[in-house]
């Protein structure tokens, strides 16, 4: 009755000292890249971005030894770029990762006009890192936008957490016409006479197929390449003639280069814009309360509210899922072995042993320095069972020695 307590403080305190944080930081998870996102404050071309592809390319090549590089992998297109560095070891644990990211940080050049965030392809972890994400819910998609610029900001005084970004700066840029309709409806124009002339300029429009003994030729009329490109072609577009004078779009609307977004999100009903950094540190729960402390200290308007990305929250379920299996468990087998041994005693001599298997669990992970993640949610359930399994064997021996008398 001594023994069993004290073994019990023991194991509190090994399970204090490797820090249960739950499966987010586990680090069976190995990879041996790191994923590197251009984002450009300009519209640019293929040819632009190559250019800063290069450069990022030379870089990393003049380190290549000390970042014991393989291959770097890049692509590039209009605004848009990626690198993907591989490196040597296949086996890289969490924390030489992190040492990656920090090395490439300190080797790439500061370029003008370009960010580069690390994350993988997916959005996921990438070099030791964790995907930070809240979601914020609302009506207006104009508040949403500026309710999540303050969050980005306010997420940027917290240490450990980097590359915080939302879902309106991924994005692509785009130019905004305000049409002035007094103005427009002077010269007898609407916007979907506007509409029609844009449409048939920018897009050009399918004709009747033109025919040959041969065969049938496809006929599109459009515009050259070269004229529909950049915003003075669409302020020079003449969208109606008044007075024998040529109206153009510039003369009757209103110009503004802004970012839309990627794409609308939507739950239960409700527009969703999602803020997302990457944490470098290892106390993630500590994170998680700074987070839920920042975002619950901003005023909300009514109908607006918040709550952690999809990743967090199925980290929670499968967290909480895993405590009631383990207690259904330990129930059901209790309730199985009295009915076994026709006895309520003898099963509960059997579950005084089940402390004592986590005291093996909890120090192992300490000594092999390995975080308590799903795999270990799932070898503690099975343990259980041998344990129980060990302790009928051990039980029924016993009593099979009692009936018998002694010797």
């Amino acid at each position: 009755f001594v023994l069993v307590p004290l073994l019990i403080v023991l194991t509190g305190v090994g399970a204090k000292v490797i820090g249960l944080k739950g499966p987010e930081d586990d680090d069976s998870l190995l990879i041996e890249r790191i994923y590197m996102e251009y984002e450009f404050t300009d519209n640019l071309g293929y040819r632009q971005t190559r250019g800063y592809v290069e450069q990022v390319q030379k870089a990393i090549e003049s380190n290549r030894d000390s970042l014991d590089v393989k291959t770097i992998y890049s692509y590039y297109a209009d605004n848009r770029a990626g690198t993907t560095v591989y490196f040597n070891n296949r086996y890289l644990g969490k924390e030489e990762l992190k040492e990656k990211r920090k090395m490439l940080r300190r080797t790439i050049p500061d370029l003008a006009g370009v960010r580069i965030r690390m994350g993988d392809d997916s959005g996921g972890s990438s070099g030791g890192a964790t995907v930070l994400e809240v979601n914020v819910f609302g009506e207006d998609k104009q508040v949403l936008d500026e309710i999540a610029g303050e969050v980005k900001r306010r997420f940027g005084y917290l240490p450990g957490l980097t590359d915080v970004k939302t879902s309106v700066e991924m994005g692509k840029e785009q130019i905004q016409i305000s049409l002035d309709r007094d103005l427009a409806a002077h010269y007898s124009l609407d916007s979907r006479t506007i509409t029609s002339v844009m449409n048939l300029t920018f897009r050009g429009m399918q004709l009747n197929r033109f025919q040959t003994r041969e065969r049938e030729v496809p006929m599109t009329i459009s515009l050259d390449p070269v004229d529909r490109v950049g915003i003075h072609n669409l302020r020079n577009l003449v969208v109606g003639m008044a007075e024998d004078k040529e109206i153009t779009l510039g003369s009757i609307a209103q110009f503004e280069e802004t970012r839309g977004a990627q794409e609308i999100q939507r739950q239960n009903q409700k527009t969703m814009v999602s803020v997302q950094g990457m944490y470098e540190g290892d106390d993630f729960d500590g994170l998680r309360e700074d987070v839920a402390g920042v975002m619950n200290s901003i005023e909300y308007p009514l109908g607006y509210h918040w709550q952690y990305g999809r990743r967090i929250q199925e980290r929670d379920q499968q967290k909480s899922q895993m405590g009631i299996n383990a207690i259904l468990a330990v129930i059901c087998v209790y309730m199985l072995m009295a009915a076994l041994f026709e006895s309520f005693l003898h099963p509960l001599v059997i579950m005084m042993c089940l402390p004592l298997a986590f005291i093996g669990v909890v120090w192992m992970l300490v000594l092999t320095g390995t975080s308590f993640g799903i795999m270990a949610m799932i070898g503690t359930v099975i343990l259980i069972g041998v344990v129980v399994n060990n302790g009928i064997v051990l039980i029924d021996h016993v009593n099979n020695f009692r009936k018998r008398g002694p010797v």
